[in-house]
């Protein structure tokens, strides 16, 4: 009769090699997997931002007009209700594409607007007049537009071949003090005569 080894070691060394390739062929499965993950994520992550790119711009320009126009002579009411109505209407149409932080800012929008909106004519004038509602709405509209170009990732690129990393800015102060945005609604001209005027004041 055999001695037990002679079966139990051979049995071992097959139990063995099952095992091990069972467990190759589990790695090479994960990496695959998740080499197809990233593929997804990573053509579903540009599909997204090509409709970001395609839509946001409407977006900006009906808040970047609004900035403009509070900044020279407070709208009326029925500009505000006719912005309002263009916020509807892009929402509609365009909200899905976009993310948590610019969603969030658009409803801040949404309610600072809405109330004006609902004010009587005599209380919208009397209010339209108070430039601490102007400097909070101002605000309120930009804090939206730093989150479409945040959701964008604008503020990565000075260039096509410049990119900066973690260039999530808060405000424009902030965006400004770092070099990297001019405030909103100022073109050249406007940054120029500023810093003329700044500097004509110290001197």
């Amino acid at each position: 009769m055999k001695p037990l080894s002679e079966y139990l070691v051979p049995a071992l060394i097959s139990l063995l090699g099952v095992m091990l390739t069972a467990y190759i062929s589990y790695l090479v499965n994960k990496k695959q997997t998740k080499t197809e993950l990233n593929k997804i994520i990573s053509n579903y992550g540009g599909l997204l931002h090509e409709k970001r790119i395609e839509h946001y711009p409407n977006l900006y320009f009906i808040i970047s007009s609004l900035i403009k126009q509070i900044r020279t002579d407070f709208p009326c009411k029925s500009e505000i209700v006719k912005v309002l109505n263009n916020l509807k209407e892009w929402d509609a149409k365009n909200a899905i594409f976009m993310g948590t932080d610019a969603v969030k800012a658009l409803y801040e929008v949404w309610v600072e607007l809405t109330r004006l909106s609902d004010l009587s004519d005599t209380d919208f004038y009397k209010i339209s007049s108070d430039s601490k509602l102007r400097y909070k709405l101002i605000v309120c509209l930009q804090n939206l537009e730093l989150a479409l170009k945040r959701e964008l990732g604008v503020f990565f690129f000075e260039s096509p071949v410049d990119f900066r990393d973690k260039a999530n800015y808060g405000s424009y102060r902030q965006a400004l003090s770092e070099g990297a945005a001019n405030s909103p609604g100022d073109n050249v001209v406007e940054i120029i005569s500023k810093k003329v005027k700044k500097s004509k004041h110290i001197g």
